[in-house]
C-alpha cells in the first residue's frame, strides 16, 4: 500500500448520558492504526504528531473532544477513518472528521470531510457547514448586513428530508 502524510483534525460532542469510555472506544480503528493507547486518549495527550484534549462542557452536560492527528498512513487510512466514523455515529453530536492528503497539492482534491450523524440533525450540520464555507468565499465581494441577509435565507430553505415525506404519500402505491 502507498503511503502518504496526512492531516485529521476533528472536534466532536458527546450526546448527554455518552462516557468518555465509550468514545475511546468508537475511536479504537483510528488508535490502533497511529498506535495510541487508550489510556492516552482517556487522558487526553499531546506528543509531536498526535493530541486529543477533552473540554468539559457543565452547561450542557457534557463533553467536547478535539482529536488532531498528522503523520504518515496506508492509503486506506480513509476508510479506517470512516470505520470510526461509524463507531461514534450514537454517540455524539453531527460534525465531520477534516482529512487532508498533504501530498496533494490542490486543496480541493486534499481535503476529505467524513460525517458522523444522521437525519435533519445532519442535513443542519452541513448546512451550517456549507453557509461557513460561503461565508469566508464572500468576505471580500459583500458587506456583513448582505452576508448575513444570504445566510438566514439560507437556513429558511427546507432540509432535503423536509421534501422525502410528502413526496412518499404523493407517490402512487405500487
Amino acid at each position: 500500500m502507498m503511503a502518504y502524510f496526512h492531516s485529521l483534525q476533528f472536534v466532536g460532542t458527546l450526546k448527554p448520558q455518552v462516557s468518555k469510555s465509550q468514545i475511546v472506544q468508537a475511536l479504537s480503528p483510528i488508535s490502533e492504526e497511529l498506535q495510541i493507547t487508550p489510556e492516552e486518549l482517556l487522558n487526553g495527550f499531546e506528543d509531536d504528531y498526535c493530541s486529543l484534549e477533552w473540554e468539559d462542557n457543565p452547561h450542557l452536560s457534557t463533553s467536547t473532544f478535539h482529536l488532531m492527528t498528522q503523520g504518515d498512513v496506508d492509503s486506506n487510512f480513509s476508510e479506517i477513518v470512516e470505520k470510526a466514523a461509524d463507531n461514534l455515529l450514537n454517540l455524539i453530536e453531527p460534525s465531520s472528521f477534516t482529512l487532508i492528503d498533504t501530498d496533494i497539492a490542490n486543496p480541493d482534491d486534499a481535503v476529505t470531510a467524513i460525517w458522523v450523524g444522521q437525519g435533519p440533525d445532519l442535513e443542519m450540520a452541513q448546512r451550517e457547514d456549507a453557509i461557513n464555507k460561503c461565508m469566508s468565499l464572500l468576505c471580500d465581494t459583500l458587506d456583513n448586513d448582505e452576508r448575513l441577509l444570504i445566510a438566514d435565507q439560507i437556513r429558511q430553505a427546507p432540509l432535503p428530508s423536509d421534501r422525502v415525506a410528502p413526496a412518499a404519500r404523493l407517490a402512487p402505491k405500487l
